[in-house]
């Protein structure tokens, strides 16, 4: 799936590709890549939205991300 030109819900162009499972040292300062935790099933999203934290894709009907709040 190619990258989506802006977010479904604020129109932001700042989107990440979410990865998941343990990561290697360049995907952990990569800042083009958002991590999505160890935990994985067949409806991840796969993408995340920078500007609102929205993440949508892979079958997945999209979700506010709550764990980078502060």
């Amino acid at each position: 799936m190619s990258k989506p030109k802006e977010c479904p819900k604020c129109k932001s162009n700042n989107i990440l590709k979410i990865e998941y499972g343990l990561p290697d040292d360049t995907a952990l300062n990569d800042p083009k890549i958002y991590l999505g935790g160890c935990c994985v099933t067949d409806n991840d999203p796969i993408w995340h939205c920078t500007g609102c934290r929205w993440q949508w894709g892979n079958g997945s009907e999209g979700a506010y991300c709550e764990d980078d709040v502060d």
